[in-house]
């Protein structure tokens, strides 16, 4: 697997104002002069609500793929929409789980049995400390190898054929714990987050694939409108882990969720606002544990359709924008983590490939 010095794109890091975390990734070394401002990410650290996961973020461009600087404004709004958008619906998640998870008769039961057992704390501190190091084994499990697919380079011609939408760009984000990195073969995401607290975390990794079809290279429609049906490639295995629950010892909730959303939009940039002409989404659960004290897998699918669109259009004589999204909804809580793969690296990681396709008159 080549790197992305092999590469004919261009990386574009961008640092969100959301980033509130260092991590150790090697294979994004070249973003390690972002992380010396510590008074800055602490000022983001305290800014952060309760129970959201701050963003890393960063982009990829395809440079044959001229894009004008009003445009590229635009683009730029929609992004930072979206992911504004984002991080207020992981902080009504987190904070509707403040609500339902509030256990007051829990807490009293816990509270009696220490004072009727003074060393109670003692002896759970003991117990779970071994169940502990029980658990690492189960958190690093094997991942499932790639080394034998060769998989091709995913770049895409410098001009696509008429009917076709373009590869510009794609942007992607991933909390703390997880990495992103472009490689010629797709999009990796690796790493581990860990998270051993109380109030519920919630968090997405994903991407954000755009592609154009030029006004004068769209095929004509005697209805005037267009179906878009594009596909994707995911491989890897995503393992998520709870720890011991005990009535007892460990009454607290442990939970480990993941879902794949996948998301196809299409719009044009028109004068003010964007104008958006169909969009479609649907959500997969890779797995929901709650309580369980187990690590369990989820196995990516490899080829997959996106949601379909049909759509019309608002100005005949503007460019239309896709919009893919593939994102991977987390939420933790308790001792917990999640892992997209076996080390901090992209080798047998999860691998997202995205591809261009042609639009179909209807």
């Amino acid at each position: 697997m080549e790197t992305n010095g092999g590469s004919s794109m261009e990386t574009d890091p961008i640092r969100s104002s959301h980033q509130v975390e260092d991590r150790e990734n090697p294979a994004l070394e070249g973003l390690r002069e972002e992380h010396r401002d510590r008074p800055a990410r602490q000022r983001a650290r305290d800014a952060e609500p309760r129970g959201v996961a701050g963003m890393d973020a960063g982009s990829v461009r395809n440079p044959a793929h001229w894009v004008p600087d009003r445009d590229v404004q635009a683009l730029a709004a929609v992004r930072d929409a979206h992911r504004d958008r984002l991080l207020r619906q992981h902080a009504r998640d987190a904070e509707a789980r403040l609500v339902v998870g509030n256990d007051d008769l829990a807490r009293d039961i816990r509270i009696a049995l220490k004072e009727m057992v003074p060393d109670m704390d003692a002896r759970a501190a003991k117990y779970l400390d071994q169940m502990r190091r029980r658990a690492d084994r189960l958190i690093h499990l094997s991942h499932v190898t790639w080394d034998k697919i060769d998989f091709k380079p995913v770049a895409p011609a410098p001009m696509a054929a008429d009917g076709e939408f373009w590869w510009a760009n794609t942007d992607y984000w991933s909390p703390p714990g997880i990495g992103v990195s472009w490689e010629t073969d797709g999009l990796h995401f690796f790493g581990t987050r860990n998270y051993d607290d109380d109030p519920l975390w919630a968090g997405s990794a994903g991407a954000l694939a755009r592609f154009e079809l030029h006004a004068n290279r769209r095929p004509p429609s005697a209805s005037g409108r267009y179906a878009s049906a594009p596909a994707i490639e995911l491989f890897g295995k995503i393992t998520g882990f709870t720890g011991l629950w005990h009535w007892l010892w460990a009454a607290d909730d442990k939970w480990c969720k993941c879902w794949l959303n996948l998301r196809q939009t299409a719009y044009q940039l028109t004068p003010g606002t964007p104008t958006v002409l169909a969009s479609a989404s649907n959500s997969i659960s890779l797995f929901e544990e709650e309580n369980n004290g187990r690590a369990v897998d989820a196995f990516l699918p490899g080829f997959r359709p996106m949601p379909p669109l049909q759509f019309g259009l608002a100005d005949p004589g503007l460019s239309i924008w896709i919009d893919l999204e593939v994102r991977f909804d987390i939420q933790m809580e308790g001792w917990s983590c999640i892992s997209f793969s076996p080390e901090r690296n992209p080798m047998n990681s999860v691998l997202l490939r995205t591809f261009q396709w042609k639009v179909q008159p209807i």
